[in-house]
């Protein structure tokens, strides 16, 4: 059989994958396979079937197959990489990237998916910078590649460039919630939080079930001395997403800063039931007990928290002054022991 009939059949198999026919188009590239099974772009199409049909250490084998067959092959080192991260293989995709844009170094999208397991994967911002802007000179309308590029300026800390990032993004992607978002939560990090606020009404406006938003816009609010206003955003967060474990923390110690103890009590004990390992959430209970006179349960809620993290040393201190008030001087001076030795002045 021709060489013009195994291409015919890469393409027909290509255009069934563009039409979301993954069955038939495996069908057509394993007939190609059988024609010539050395042809590598039939080894990679079987890979892209498979892996839309979420078969993929099958896949595997084909992407593998493929650049064994044709080590250059750029577009099947992409594809491998894209497999070994849905893997859990993140040194395995990095390392597959790399040689995708080795062997084609106009391929933007191996240098934005190595950013993008830079950033999320080996937390390392100032490599993931690197890739992306590579992308970037590559292509330049690409809205994810300049978000992308935001979320690692601003792991950098650098929020101006963030703030530029997000909204060179939003020009090509306009009225996007997660994006507004972004520029808010860099504005917020210049201690703009008037404009903050204001880019999370607007992320609101795109999507107002976006959780993410609410519980920015009520820190914003907290820092503009707000804290009513930030409970009702705090509010919403948690009720379209009842495990959010940011907004009831944010909430629980808006009310201990509004002095409502027995709500801030009962919310940092709700919390915890549901993130028991959270030490914060005892270390706020403990404070609203204390508030309270409710000295044994600031006692106990303190225990939890030195018991989750002996090396917190504030926690030591609470806990010591817990125990004071009880009447358990020895005690009390035992954690305050621990507190010092830990570093802390008390």
């Amino acid at each position: 059989m021709s060489e013009a009939e195994i291409a015919r059949l890469i393409t027909e198999g290509e255009t069934l994958l563009r039409q979301a026919q993954s069955d038939e188009a495996l069908a057509v590239f394993e007939r190609a396979l059988e024609l010539d099974p050395q042809y590598a772009s039939a080894w990679n199409g079987k890979g892209l079937a498979l892996s839309r049909l979420d078969r993929h250490e099958e896949s595997l084998v084909a992407y593998e197959r493929a650049v064994a067959e044709e080590a250059t092959y750029a577009g099947a080192w992409r594809n491998l990489g894209v497999l070994y991260r849905r893997l859990q293989r993140p040194e395995d995709a990095l390392a597959a990237y790399e040689q995708a844009t080795t062997f084609d170094a106009q391929d933007a999208h191996s240098f934005f998916n190595e950013g993008v397991l830079l950033l999320w994967e080996f937390k390392d911002p100032e490599a993931a910078l690197k890739a992306v802007r590579k992308a970037i000179e590559r292509d330049r309308t690409d809205a994810d590649f300049h978000h992308l590029e935001g979320h690692a300026l601003s792991g950098l800390g650098r929020h101006e460039e963030a703030l530029a990032a997000y909204r060179a993004s939003l020009e090509l992607d306009p009225n996007q919630a997660e994006l507004q978002t972004d520029v808010g939560t860099a504005l917020a990090g210049l201690e703009r939080h008037h404009e903050a606020v204001a880019a999370y009404d607007l992320a609101l406006a795109a999507d107002p079930t976006f959780v993410r938003a609410h519980l920015n816009r009520g820190i914003a609010l907290r820092q503009l001395g707000q804290p009513e206003e930030a409970l009702g955003a705090f509010e919403r967060a948690i009720e379209l997403d009842s495990d959010a474990l940011p907004a009831q923390q944010q909430r629980a110690e808006t009310l201990l800063g509004l002095e409502r103890y027995e709500q801030a009590g009962q919310a940092f004990w709700s919390a915890s039931q549901k993130h028991p390992y959270v030490v914060n959430l005892y270390v706020g209970l403990g404070q609203a007990m204390r508030a309270l006179e409710r000295y044994r349960d600031a006692a106990v809620a303190f225990d939890y928290a030195v018991h989750i993290d002996p090396k917190f040393a504030r926690a030591w201190v609470d806990r010591g002054d817990a125990l004071k008030a009880l009447g358990r001087v020895e005690e009390a001076e035992e954690a305050y022991e621990e507190a010092r030795e830990l570093g802390l002045q008390c």
